[in-house]
């Protein structure tokens, strides 16, 4: 890791100040990079992603048998193990409102570094039977998972993007997330926001957004119409009217 870094302050500069134009996936990380290097902003262009594959119907039940879910509500989080997924602050505030509420929690990918920490965290907290760590999963039981979600949590504290907002927004789940980096810009008014920081404020959008179908039921509209911007179409041809943009001043240019 610390290779790594190491080469990307060298190269990231270099890299930078030859290209002929620079994308970023959202303003937030546009304004990050213009306060970190120096790049004329008029070379920096925001493209968002596009949304991916579009869904498939999941089974929820299947989810449900497969990973112990019990009846009671499930909450869905991601992220690979590192510590600004925040999945610590998740735990403990998992704890304040999920087991009176015979709640679930599922956190879906790899371990990595973090990952036996959050382990701990859960036994501490008196709620590991109620975390599930399902690890890397294929795109079916993923789907299954979505389908069983009763609310997607996002807590992280730093993200450049944030696709499993669009993605569950896509799948009509509603969403909790963190108010932080990128993820305002991407979830806009289609998703119960949180201070990361303070667990006591996740705990009570969480526990509001269980105890609230009504409001439930509004993000998930408001996050239907949020996730139609975010279509690879139009992430597809913002990037071919960028390069026919340099195709066509390299050709003036060369004459």
């Amino acid at each position: 890791m610390i290779h790594s870094r190491a080469w990307l302050r060298v190269l990231t500069p270099m890299a930078l100040h030859a290209a002929d134009a620079i994308t970023t996936v959202s303003a937030f990380t546009r304004d990050d990079l213009l306060a970190t290097y120096r790049v004329r902003p008029d070379r920096v262009r925001v493209i968002h992603p596009g949304a991916g594959k579009p869904p498939v119907p999941g089974d929820a039940r299947a989810a449900v048998e497969r990973f112990a879910l019990g009846d009671g509500p499930v909450l869905l989080t991601f992220g690979v193990g590192f510590a600004n997924k925040n999945i610590d602050r998740l735990i403990d505030a998992f704890a304040l409102v999920g087991p009176q509420r015979d709640a679930t929690l599922v956190h879906v990918g790899l371990p990595a570094f973090e990952g036996g920490a959050w382990r701990e965290r859960a036994e501490a907290a008196g709620v590991s039977d109620r975390v599930r760590f399902a690890g890397r999963v294929d795109d079916a039981t993923l789907e299954d998972l979505y389908a069983a979600a009763t609310v997607v949590v996002l807590p992280s504290r730093f993200e450049g993007f944030g696709l499993p907002l669009i993605e569950a927004m896509r799948r009509g789940v509603p969403v909790a997330s963190a108010d932080t980096t990128s993820l305002p810009e991407v979830g806009g008014d289609a998703a119960a926001w949180f201070d990361p920081l303070n667990v006591g404020a996740m705990a009570e959008t969480i526990g509001g957004l269980l105890d609230d179908p009504a409001r439930r039921e509004a993000l998930v509209a408001a996050g239907l119409v949020r996730a139609r911007a975010f279509s690879t179409d139009h992430s597809t041809g913002e990037y071919v009217d960028l390069y026919r943009s340099l195709a066509g001043r390299r050709r003036r240019g060369a004459a």
